[in-house]
Parts: structure tokens; C-alpha cells; sequence
């Protein structure tokens, strides 16, 4: 198991959110802070950023719902954006990261929708199988 954090995004994150974005295995125009940004009159950002040990390994574009989260429905698609490096253990273990982290805030529910393969750069649906 290696040491991961999962941490809210802030507006202060947003250079590194792109620079993530721009490198991922899967994310695209929609995932830029300056197109997700553009619906934050509609839905309260709830996005969370996992780090490994001081590296950005995954993003999560999330809003805020009634009862808990959702993989942001001001997206087409959504789901955890990932790096080149991105492997299915190391993507459990940020689920289960992520869903405790949640839970301990008090959220009721997480909505996760994926994001469909053929947008990917790389393959990248380790996210299904967990």
C-alpha cells in the first residue's frame, strides 16, 4: 500500500489541475478548471485531487448534490482523470481513499460515471474494473 492523500481542490490548484489534464491518460477539453469553472453558478465544485507521495496521480471532477457527490453532471462525461502511470491497484486503493475521506465528511452518496474510452489518449479504464 502506498502512502496516498486525497485533498479538495481550491481555485490556488487550478495551474496544476491543467498541467495534470493536459498529461492524463484520459481527461479532455471539458476537464480544464476554465471550462468547469464556466458552470459554477449551477453546481457547487466538489473536486478532489489524490496525490502519492508528493505526485498528482489522479483528479476527480466532482459537484456537490443534495445527499453527497457527483462525477460532475455540468461534464458530458466524468470520472477520475488519470496519469500515464495510473495502474488498477493503484486506482483501488484512491477509490478506497476517496470513499472514506467521504464518508467521513458525512456523505450519503458518490454518483460515478466513466469516461468513455474512445476519448482516452491511452487506455485507461482501470476506474471500471474497481
Amino acid at each position: 500500500m502506498t502512502a496516498l492523500s486525497v485533498q479538495p481542490y481550491t481555485p490556488a490548484d487550478a495551474p496544476a489541475w491543467d498541467d495534470f489534464v493536459a498529461r492524463s491518460k484520459n481527461a479532455t477539453f471539458l476537464h480544464h478548471r476554465g471550462y468547469m469553472d464556466y458552470h459554477a453558478d449551477r453546481f457547487a465544485d466538489a473536486s478532489l485531487m489524490v496525490w502519492r507521495e508528493g505526485e498528482l496521480v489522479a483528479l476527480l471532477p466532482a459537484h456537490r448534490t443534495a445527499d453527497g457527490i457527483a462525477s460532475h453532471d455540468g461534464l458530458t462525461y466524468g470520472g477520475f482523470l488519470v496519469s500515464p502511470r495510473m495502474t488498477t491497484p493503484l486506482l483501488l486503493e484512491a477509490f478506497a481513499h476517496t470513499r472514506r475521506m467521504l464518508a467521513a465528511q458525512g456523505v450519503a452518496s458518490f454518483a460515478y460515471k466513466t469516461i468513455p474510452h474512445i476519448y482516452h489518449r491511452l487506455p485507461a479504464e482501470e476506474d471500471r474494473y474497481a
